[in-house]
């Protein structure tokens, strides 16, 4: 077992990895469904899974990493959403120039050196040729579009989930600008009791060198997911959401894929004190990784890494043992018999964003 402490590589990537990422949300409204008038919790109609989409866990990870200093295409602290309406404004912002004589067959990488968001999960890059000039010519020297090496599913929950009827409704008293009366208003604040998601995705060689995504770059997104679930959900309806597991498996090759990692993590109530309609925080949960650890053994040979982090306030069960979930790592390396972990150290990791670039 290793500790990542290498930070330093620019090299564009070229072995695939699979993600596995699992967090939980307790007593509030992980992702709200725009659909439903009231915003209730996205849940599965049939399973009454919890759903966290993919893009609002990439938003998490751009507000992260805009946070820290490294320039990102799509802020949401700019309120501009990459419309084709707002797309030159944002690239104005990234290259740091509103002068279309800039605008050559350099641009691309000038771009890309410095969006990356772009480089991770790719951009929109369409542009009209019938407004200003800077914009003609960005549609002239730029793609449509880049497809994201990185790329996630949405997060489910690993059992149903059940609304808090506890948070159903607020009332909420102000007073009127007019005359200082006070009156109430209804404030809809849907909430579940808790809910553990996982999550799965790819890292894919191929497109990583249309994007230029490096080494460096998937490095400090392994740290920046995590960080942004404890960074990021700070609002009122968001705080109460942790990472709880990362795992980052990169093979020795451009090819290998394994699959939905993130079905082979279970609850497991058996190993529970109560039923996981009773779980209420982390520590009331068990998590079953045995099929995650026998499918890594069972791809050993084409595992070049497992990069991995965990929480450390629920257990795991391995063939019917139950341990703490912190060892994880020294159940994998027994296991498939090989020194192959690469602990993630999330605390003690920064990239210079100037460096970065």
């Amino acid at each position: 077992m290793t500790e990542n402490t290498d930070n330093t590589d620019t090299s564009t990537v070229s072995n695939r990895s699979e993600i596995v990422f699992a967090m939980d949300a307790r007593n509030c409204n992980p992702n709200g469904n725009p659909l439903d008038d009231e915003d209730r919790p996205r849940r599965d109609p049939h399973t009454e899974e919890g759903i966290i989409t993919d893009v609002r866990l990439k938003r998490y990870i751009r507000d992260q990493l805009d946070t820290e200093g490294h320039s990102v295409y799509i802020m949401s602290r700019t309120k501009e959403d990459g419309t084709r309406a707002t797309r030159p404004w944002l690239v104005k912002h990234v290259v740091d120039t509103q002068d279309p004589e800039t605008v050559n067959e350099n641009i691309l990488n000038n771009f890309l050196d410095n969006a990356i968001d772009a480089r991770m999960f790719g951009a929109t890059l369409s542009f009209s040729t019938k407004n200003d000039e800077f914009e003609k010519q960005l549609a002239k020297h730029m793609p449509s579009s880049l497809t994201g090496p990185i790329q996630l599913t949405p997060g489910r929950s690993l059992h149903p989930v059940q609304y808090n009827e506890g948070f159903e409704s607020l009332t909420s008293v102000i007073a009127t600008q007019d005359n200082k009366d006070q009156g109430g208003y209804q404030l809809n604040d849907h909430r579940i009791q808790y809910g553990l998601y996982a999550f799965s995705g790819v890292v894919d060689p191929n497109r990583a060198t249309a994007t230029q995504l490096t080494e460096k770059d998937v490095t400090l997104f392994d740290h920046a997911v995590w960080r942004a679930i404890q960074q990021q959900t700070t609002t009122r309806s968001k705080v109460g959401q942790h990472p709880q597991l990362y795992a980052r498996i990169e093979y020795n090759d451009a090819q290998t894929y394994i699959g939905q990692l993130d079905e082979t993590l279970t609850i497991d109530e058996k190993a529970m004190e109560g039923t996981i309609s009773e779980a209420r925080r982390t520590t009331d949960i068990v998590l079953n990784v045995t099929d995650f650890i026998d499918r890594i053994d069972q791809y050993s040979d084409r595992i070049e890494t497992v990069h991995l982090n965990t929480g450390d306030l629920y257990d795991i069960t391995y063939n019917g043992t139950q341990h703490p979930a912190t060892e994880l790592a020294d159940l994998i390396e027994q296991e498939v018999d090989k020194n192959i972990v690469e602990q993630i150290d999330v605390a003690n990791y920064y990239v210079d964003p100037i460096a970065a670039q």
